[in-house]
């Protein structure tokens, strides 16, 4: 029977005794949730959908994109968009229609996301600055800019995410631009990451003089078919070949499975359709990992993903994941 830590004392074992080394965080989707449960795959394929209806009613598009064949796809996989855009190739939908979901997708994310950097109050950025503070390497699987706008708000300096201005007040990115000792990196890219004339930018999203919010700038760059780089395919070995044939993700996904030290995990649920995490993390030189739980019932089905494989006897801990972080 595993012993279940408390937050408090998972960053004492990392910042003392044998694990006093690297400091390492994975997050995934419950960071934001945390946040906001808004992010949850059930709300945002309940939001998509009602905007999909306003869409019809309002004569913007004329025919729905959650007709009865996609909702019973969308039933069976839990509202996980990437798990039915999967299932949808699968069965012989063409591009064009999983663009669309992949789209929505994208439109939804921004339609909960907060409106500008200001929509987060003072308090908030203290308390999740706070807990990210501690760590060396930060590794994210979430498509938002939350952890961007903390780190651009509470820690320019401290923490490098890759991107440098290049005088034409564009963040460019290359691999030798990871300036800080601590380092942040997104396993499955970002709605702020785009591609402009071969060169990956990192997109601000602060039009002031125009008082354009997020939401708006982003929905007039895909207007003009600006797609972010974003990973949402469905399956793990098709997430791994997009990550292998972008240089950014690649060279990402090459750093967190080379890390050592100790990994935290915060909101990351180990699900097979990321099971390319799950391998990089025990081919890593981690000692010991720690995992969020939320609910004490998943501990068998993490033991079986984690323990079989584990080759290398990392050291397994799970913690009690029910802090405050914003």
């Amino acid at each position: 029977m595993y012993k279940i830590l408390t937050f408090n004392e998972v960053n004492k074992e990392i910042t003392s005794g044998s694990h006093k080394k690297l400091k390492n965080l994975l997050l995934g989707n419950g960071f934001s949730i945390a946040f906001n449960k808004s992010f949850s795959y059930k709300n945002l394929y309940k939001k998509a959908v009602q905007n999909d209806k306003k869409a019809v009613k309002n004569g913007n598009d004329k025919n729905e994109i959650f007709t009865k064949d996609i909702k019973k796809i969308f039933n069976k996989n839990g509202s996980d968009f990437e798990k039915v855009m999967e299932a949808m190739k699968a069965s012989g939908s063409s591009d064009n229609q999983i663009n669309k979901i992949r789209n929505v997708f994208v439109q939804t994310n921004t339609s909960v996301h907060p409106k500008d950097p200001y929509a987060i109050e003072t308090t908030q950025y203290d308390s999740n600055y706070k807990f990210l503070s501690d760590y060396d390497n930060i590794y994210t699987t979430n498509y938002d800019l939350l952890l961007n706008w903390v780190i651009t708000k509470k820690a320019v300096g401290s923490f490098s995410e890759g991107f440098k201005e290049d005088g034409d007040k564009r963040y460019l990115w290359h691999k030798e631009n990871y300036n800080s000792k601590k380092k942040i990196f997104y396993l499955h890219g970002c709605l702020a990451l785009f591609y402009e004339q071969k060169a990956l930018i990192m997109k601000r999203f602060q039009d002031y003089e125009n008082k354009k919010k997020f939401e708006h700038i982003l929905e007039e760059m895909l207007k003009n078919a600006e797609f972010p780089l974003f990973v949402a395919e469905g399956s793990s070995n098709n997430k791994k070949n997009k990550i292998e044939k972008d240089d950014y993700l690649k060279n990402a996904y090459e750093n967190f499975e080379k890390m050592s030290g100790s990994l935290v995990t915060y909101g990351f649920g180990f699900n097979e359709n990321d099971n390319h995490i799950i391998d990089a993390i025990l081919r890593s030189q981690v000692e010991c990992v720690y995992i969020g739980l939320y609910d004490l019932n998943s501990i068998r089905k993490l033991e079986e993903k984690l323990l079989q494989d584990n080759n290398d006897n990392k050291t397994i801990k799970f913690y009690d994941a029910s802090v405050k972080i914003w």
